[in-house]
């Protein structure tokens, strides 16, 4: 089994590939997506067995659209988080024309909820291995809608095989990690998809610790990001990774990390299924409406996609050595990647 998650810039797309040409797509990164598509027919996936869209907001399900296109007869299941958006979506409207023409029943869409017990999307037991919902519940959902705040009830989904485990965060947010971590507990994992690119995910940043530390303990995180971004990931989502010892591998660098980006590039990681090109020119210049002009960054690699190979016993992150090496060739001024900063020491524990 492989899980990439896919450099589509400023948005996420995740795709597992199951092996016998079939594939599970969790998000499908952000306008019209064709990178996600591009790498199913790259891969010669033939059958989608679960289609998922963790919430509806552009930078999750922008793809989705053109996936189902290509793939209308050969997906098993498509799983949709009840947002309050979802039904306004270009994804809900080919859904739509699709039942109503009879190319997909109603049997095919599934709502992604869970109960006091997490959700089974897709299993295969001659391999002990399952995807599960473990967020949202349905008040969550119902409050989300309410609220017209897609985030509140975004999915987050749990891959095991074996006895390894890899977790999709989505853009979840903390509340709905308290939830989680009052029926489970501590959520121990191989690989962590970080919620909302590393972002704002509570009104107080101090409960990142928390999370990070107590709700949420991974050997690897994997942040998708654009050098464009100027708030994510946020230090303090870095920095509460690192406190447990997580490698941190974001999808590209930005200037948050170093002044230098163009030198960032020519010592960039071999691009793989990527967003950034080393083929583009760093800066274009952008023209606004009224006439003033600006130099807006492109994108620059650092772990571009990251690619997970599972067996059910062992995990081998490709280019992880190389990433951390090239992580530590940028300089400390007057930038210091934050993957590479020194994070505050825990707190000592109350007696």
């Amino acid at each position: 089994m492989e899980v990439f998650f896919l450099d589509v810039g400023q948005a996420s797309c995740n795709i597992i590939l199951l092996g016998n040409q079939e594939a599970i797509v969790v998000d499908s990164g952000s306008g019209k997506g064709s990178l996600p598509l591009k790498f199913l027919k790259r891969c010669k996936v033939d059958r989608i067995a679960a289609l998922i869209v963790t919430h509806s907001h552009a930078d999750h399900i922008g793809g989705a659209t053109s996936i189902l296109g290509d793939y209308r007869d050969c997906i098993d299941r498509i799983w949709f988080v009840d947002d309050g958006s979802f039904v306004s979506s270009t994804f809900y409207s080919r859904i739509r024309s699709f039942v109503d023409e009879g190319v997909l029943s109603r049997e095919h869409l599934c709502r992604l909820e869970c109960g006091v017990h997490p959700s089974i999307v897709w299993e295969n037991t001659s391999l002990n291995a399952a995807a599960r919902v473990f967020a949202p519940l349905a008040i969550q959902n119902l409050i989300a809608t309410e609220s017209n705040k897609p985030n509140a009830t975004s999915a987050v989904l749990v891959l095991d095989y074996g006895s390894k485990r890899i977790v999709f965060g989505a853009d979840s947010q903390l509340a709905e990690w308290k939830d989680i971590y009052s029926r489970y507990g501590t959520i121990r994992c191989d690989v962590l998809s970080v919620p909302h690119h590393g972002g704002h995910i509570d009104v107080d940043d101090s409960k990142m610790e928390w999370l990070y530390n107590e709700a949420i303990k991974a050997d690897v995180a994997v942040l998708s990001v654009a050098s464009t971004s100027k708030s994510h990931p946020r230090q303090e989502v870095v920095h509460s990774l690192r406190l447990n010892d997580t490698h941190v591998m974001c999808s590209q660098i930005s200037s948050r990390c170093t002044s230098d980006l163009e030198a960032a590039r020519s010592s960039g990681i071999p691009l793989m299924h990527s967003s950034s090109s080393t083929a583009i020119k760093l800066t274009k210049l952008k023209t606004s409406k009224s006439g003033r002009k600006t130099d807006q960054s492109i994108k620059v690699p650092c772990a571009g996609t990251v690619r997970a190979e599972l067996d059910g016993s062992t995990i081998k992150i490709d280019s992880q050595a190389q990433h951390q090496a090239f992580v530590n060739r940028l300089p400390t001024q007057p930038i210091c990647p934050m993957c590479r900063s020194n994070p505050t020491p825990p707190r000592p524990k109350p007696t």
